[in-house]
């Protein structure tokens, strides 16, 4: 327990680190300390699985993480140096805003990952693995756009601080997911079958009829990621309680209703289309005061 403590302790500062970066737009830097993680993950976990197994896989993931890490205290020296000065707080705002990005990046990110597990419990076992197989379709489309709402949250504040409009941003990100995701359902309903066998492998072939579906909800789900960030970027939260309603009521509805694989997706369709439709509650131009916060 003590050492997973510490993993996710590093873990987090990790991604605190890369919060720092995002936010002084440095994306160089940025993609860097991801490339490692991700590059160092693999090549460690190749060299240490066929020594340890599973805990040299778990032990190079780790240390891939480490990695990062440092390689960001790097990044971080080498733009900001080693000056220190007191910072003023402003204890309400952070307050306000932690719980709101906290609630909003929470409903994102439980959406794009509840529905395996939840399958899982409510098929049997062969089912499952073929949800399962066809879902790795749908987190490879929500890898493909993450990059547009990394770009997108700084850009849209940098915008309104320089008092120039960020709605043309917004509209070009959503321009850039939405053909990443429309070139990713044209893939999954011609070919369904070659792609899942290429990422899951022949044996869950059969999990091709679930491709196209699992797609379009991804690449629903990934145009309100987007949509999330410039919000959050722009200190507009009046999605956040509306979002979390409809995150609710698709995992109610599945709960009580999973007659088969294809409803289940189906479901998620809705339900991902709807906090797509949601995040776009509210929108409104940004003010001075937000500019100012």
């Amino acid at each position: 327990m003590r050492r997973v403590a510490m993993a996710l302790g590093v873990f987090l500062v990790a991604n605190v680190q890369r919060g720092v970066l995002q936010g002084a737009h440095r994306f160089g830097d940025l993609a860097a300390s991801l490339s490692i993680e991700a590059f160092t993950k693999v090549l460690l976990a190749v060299v240490l699985a066929p020594m340890f197994g599973a805990a040299g896989a778990i032990l190079g993931v780790a240390l891939s993480i480490v990695i990062a890490f440092f390689y960001n205290v790097y990044a971080f020296r080498k733009r900001f140096g080693v000056l220190r000065a007191p910072v003023a707080l402003d204890r309400e705002l952070i307050v306000r805003v932690i719980t709101h990005v906290g609630l909003g990046m929470l409903t994102i990110t439980f959406l794009s990952y509840y529905d395996v597990p939840l399958v899982k419990h409510l098929f049997d076992a062969r089912s499952a693995g073929l949800y399962a197989a066809a879902s790795l379709v749908g987190r490879a489309v929500l890898a493909a756009v993450a990059f547009v709402p990394v770009i997108v949250l700084p850009k849209a504040t940098a915008r309104v601080a320089a008092g120039r409009s960020p709605v043309p941003l917004l509209l070009a990100a959503l321009g850039i997911a939405l053909s990443i995701v429309a070139v990713a359902a044209l893939f999954g309903g011609v070919a369904p079958g070659s792609i899942v066998t290429a990422i899951a492998g022949g044996a869950f072939r059969d999990a091709a009829p679930l491709v196209e579906l699992y797609v379009c909800a991804s690449g629903a789900l990934a145009l309100a990621s987007v949509v999330v960030a410039y919000r959050i970027g722009l200190h507009q939260y009046s999605f956040v309680g509306p979002a979390m309603v409809v995150a609710a009521a698709e995992l109610v509805t599945l709960l009580s209703w999973h007659p088969t694989l294809h409803a289940v997706l189906t479901v998620l369709v809705v339900g991902h289309t709807s906090i797509f439709a949601v995040s776009l509650l509210g929108l409104s131009r940004p003010t001075a005061a937000i500019a100012e916060d």
